[in-house]
């Protein structure tokens, strides 16, 4: 009987940690569709040419200078002090008039509220130790922000306004989910004229840490952030684009001179997401 038992366990084992610890479900077309952020009709490439009004981030970026760090973390004590400010500069975005701006001053805008839409729902939750810790149906889903007077949520900001909209990949490494693993928080607004400058930025510093991407030479297993994983038909589906991607940002010479040497002997493994929050104190 105990031989039984054992044989049907030990299998489901096996299987467990095929699935999982290989990783083999990241493969699943079926396991990404159900429990990966949702795949998105691009539209053509961003055109990055600025012209007409821009939109005032003053009020944001002065928040932005007191409260970000160097490694783009947030002091949330100090933040608390500052909210009447961020709800003012909330209330601005509401009557945004999307009409007046060229591509890159509406992403930048997006790119904004939505930054800053996270903010202040982490100080709507100040116990929180992470985002994840917020209920659901008020994280990312709830439709409690106004936006050039649309009632909407993180989640159709990010998915639909943002990537349907714009077929641009360096927009992951500017969203900031307020979480460890997250790309850091620019202590400056995103403006639409200097825009790809400083999403390029932005890919070029979250590419320098090592939490986000690191080689082991005697297995020859490339681990970067699950980022990529989630995203990777951003990136263009397969793995191989999301390394084209890596060496175009990477600044380490040394780790670039090893990728493109073993390129077709690497492995990619994916570091397990740190949903920790952003905090500087911690």
């Amino acid at each position: 009987m105990k031989f039984r038992i054992v044989i049907p366990v030990l299998f489901l084992g096996i299987l467990l940690f095929l699935f999982y610890d290989l990783g083999i479900y990241r493969k699943l077309e079926w396991f990404r569709v159900w429990f990966y952020p949702p795949q998105v009709s691009q539209t053509k490439k961003l055109d990055y040419q600025f012209y007409g009004e821009s939109f005032s981030h003053i009020r944001y970026e002065r928040i932005l200078k007191r409260v970000v760090d160097k490694k783009g973390k947030v002091d949330y004590k100090k933040l608390s002090s500052l909210e009447k400010e961020l709800d003012i500069y909330i209330s601005e975005l509401k009557v945004a008039s999307l009409e007046k701006y060229s591509s890159p001053e509406k992403l930048a805008l997006f790119i904004n509220a939505y930054n800053s839409f996270t903010l202040k729902l982490m100080l709507e939750w100040p116990n929180a130790r992470s985002i994840q810790e917020i209920p659901k149906i008020k994280r990312w889903e709830d439709p409690k922000w106004n936006l050039a007077n649309n009632k909407i949520s993180l989640y159709t900001l990010e998915h639909k306004w943002i990537r349907e909209n714009f077929s641009e990949t360096l927009i992951h490494f500017a969203l900031v989910c307020a979480s460890n693993s997250c790309p850091g928080l620019k202590n400056t607004a995103y403006t639409g004229q200097n825009l790809k400058k400083e999403l390029e930025e932005q890919a070029r510093l979250f590419l320098k840490d090592p939490k986000n991407i690191r080689l082991d030479l005697d297995k020859n297993i490339l681990s970067v952030s699950e980022i990529f994983d989630w995203y990777r038909e951003d990136f263009g589906k397969e793995e191989g684009s999301v390394m084209s991607f890596i060496l175009k940002y990477l600044d380490d010479m040394n780790l670039r001179e090893e990728l493109e040497k073993r390129s077709s002997k690497i492995r990619f493994e994916y570091i397990p997401y740190d949903w920790g929050k952003n905090d500087s104190s911690l």
